[in-house]
C-alpha cells in the first residue's frame, strides 16, 4: 500500500545498489574496497540493522551495507523502484534465528531519519511528532530503526549526556547551483556575506554592477534590479537546515526563501535536495547542492541517477569568508574531484550517522555496530574507496576536518531526554 503522494517523473530517482569489486572477509571486516559503479535500481533490502533518513549519503551507506555480510540495510529516502515519497517500507530484520516483519512510513531526509529512530527508541512517544504527515500508527515500532543517515549534525540539541550521538564518517562542501539559462551571471561573485544577507534578511546584493532582489510574493520588485529566487530543499532535510544554519544561524526560513517551485513549469512541487531541476524550470533560481553528490551524478550522466538536470555549481568568492573560514580559489564550472570537497571551502560540513548513545558507548554497547561504526578503525572509516567513489571525502583520510571519523565525543550527543 502506497501512503502519501508520488513525485512528477523528473523527481524520480532510481536507486544505486552499488556492488563491491571486493569480497568480504567476514560480516564485519572489509579486506577491500574498490570503485563502485552504478547498477539498475533494486528494490527495498532486507536487514538485521535498519537505517534511514539522508538523500546525501544514502548511496554511500547502500554501498557500505553491501560489504556487512547482511547486518545493515539502508532504506533509501525516496521508493527506489517507484520514486514514490513517504510511502510504507516493509522491512524483515532479522535478529538470531528469528525474522520480524516491520512497516513503517519511510524517512525522507535526516529530520525525518532522527525522528523514526527516536521513535524507535523513546519511553515518552506522545512528546514527538510523526514525520512525513504520517500517523503514530505508521510510525517505527521499538527497536526497529538502528540508526539514522544524517547531513548535519545536532545543532541546538546538542547536550553532552544526549541519549543519541552523531557519529562523524566524511564530509561534504555545499554550494550554490543555478542551471544552464541562468540570469543569475554573476552567482560564482556571490561572497558568503552577500548569500548569508539574502537568506536570511531578504537584503539586495550587488555584484559586478548587478544588483539582485530577492523576490517576495507580494512585494513589489525594484525598478533596475534582477529578480532571484532563493531556494532551499523539503522540509525534514539535513542540508536545508544545515545550510539555513550556516547562513542565517537559525532553521527557520524568511519569507523570501522556499521550498516550492515558485516560477516554471512546476509551481507549487516541493523540492527534493539534490534534485537540479529546479535550476532548469526557474531560471533566476539558486538552490544549494551537495558537492558530493554532484560528483557522484556527474560520474554517472546520462543515467537515472544523474538527476542534475542541467545544473551546474557555482564558486563563492572567498574575499569575504565566514567566522573562521578559509578561502581557496574559486573552482570553475564544472567542478572536479580536485578542485571540490575540501575543508578550505567556505561552506563545509561533517555527514553522521546517528545511533542510540549506549548501543555504540560504554559496557552495553553493542560491538557489531561499534566495529562498524565508532572509531577511525570501524569498518565504515576505513571504506575509504567507497567514501571517494561516491563523491565525498573519508574523515579518516583528513587532518582538518573538526571531528576524528568515528568519533563519539561529546559534542557530538543530542536530546538527554531521548
Amino acid at each position: 500500500m502506497v501512503l502519501g503522494s508520488g513525485k512528477p517523473g523528473w523527481y524520480r530517482r532510481q536507486s544505486v545498489r552499488a556492488k563491491a569489486l571486493m569480497g568480504v572477509g567476514t560480516a564485519l571486516g572489509v579486506l577491500g574496497m574498490g570503485l563502485l559503479t552504478a547498477g539498475p535500481a533494486l528494490a527495498d533490502p532486507g536487514n538485521t540493522y535498519i537505517g534511514g533518513g539522508s538523500d546525501t549519503t544514502q548511496s554511500i551507506i547502500d554501498a557500505f551495507a553491501t560489504t556487512t555480510g547482511g547486518l545493515v540495510a539502508s532504506y533509501d529516502a525516496v521508493d527506489p523502484v517507484n520514486g514514490t515519497v513517504h510511502d510504507m517500507v516493509n522491512a524483515f530484520q532479522n535478529s538470531g534465528t528469528t525474522e520480524t516483519l516491520q512497516s513503517f512510513l519511510r524517512p525522507n531526509g535526516s529530520g525525518d531519519g532522527l525522528t523514526a529512530l527516536r521513535y524507535s527508541h523513546a519511553t515518552n512517544l506522545a512528546a514527538l511528532t510523526p514525520y512525513g504527515g504520517g500517523t503514530s500508527a505508521q510510525m517505527p515500532a521499538a527497536g526497529s530503526i538502528a540508526f539514522a543517515r544524517s547531513s548535519s549534525g545536532p545543532g541546538s540539541n546538542q547536550s553532552n549526556t544526549g541519549q543519541y550521538v552523531y557519529i562523524p564518517f566524511a564530509y561534504d562542501d555545499v554550494a550554490v547551483s543555478t542551471g544552464p539559462a541562468t540570469l543569475i551571471t554573476n552567482a560564482s561573485d556571490f561572497t558568503f556575506t552577500d548569500l548569508s544577507n539574502m537568506y536570511k534578511s531578504c537584503s539586495q546584493v550587488t555584484e559586478n554592477g548587478v544588483t539582485y532582489w530577492p523576490f517576495q510574493p507580494g512585494v513589489t520588485q525594484p525598478a533596475g534590479t534582477t529578480r532571484i529566487d532563493l531556494y532551499i530543499p523539503q522540509a525534514g532535510s539535513g542540508s536545508r537546515n544545515f545550510w539555513l544554519s550556516t547562513l542565517t544561524g537559525s532553521t527557520t526560513p524568511a519569507a523570501c526563501v522556499f521550498d516550492t517551485e515558485q516560477q516554471g513549469p512546476n509551481v507549487g512541487h516541493s523540492l527534493e535536495e539534490n534534485h537540479g531541476q529546479i535550476d532548469t524550470d526557474d531560471p533566476n533560481a539558486i538552490f544549494p547542492f551537495s558537492v558530493g553528490q554532484w560528483l557522484f551524478q556527474q560520474a554517472h550522466a546520462g543515467t537515472s541517477t544523474d538527476v542534475r538536470a542541467g545544473a551546474v555549481l557555482n564558486a563563492i568568492n572567498t574575499a569575504a569568508t565566514p567566522p573562521g573560514g578559509t578561502s581557496i580559489s574559486p573552482f570553475g564550472n564544472p567542478p572536479t574531484d580536485t578542485t571540490m570537497n575540501t575543508t578550505t571551502f567556505p561552506i563545509f560540513r561533517e555527514l553522521y550517522n546517528v545511533f542510540i548513545t549506549s548501543q555504540v558507548t560504554g559496557a552495553s554497547a553493542d560491538p557489531n555496530l561499534v566495529r562498524m561504526f565508532v572509531g577511525s578503525t570501524s569498518a565504515l572509516c576505513q571504506a575509504s574507496g567507497i567514501i571517494r567513489s561516491f563523491g565525498f571525502v573519508s574523515l579518516a583520510s583528513s587532518t582538518q576536518a573538526p571531528d576524528p571519523c568515528g568519533s563519539t565525543a561529546t559534542s557530538l550527543m543530542a536530546f538527554a531526554n531521548g
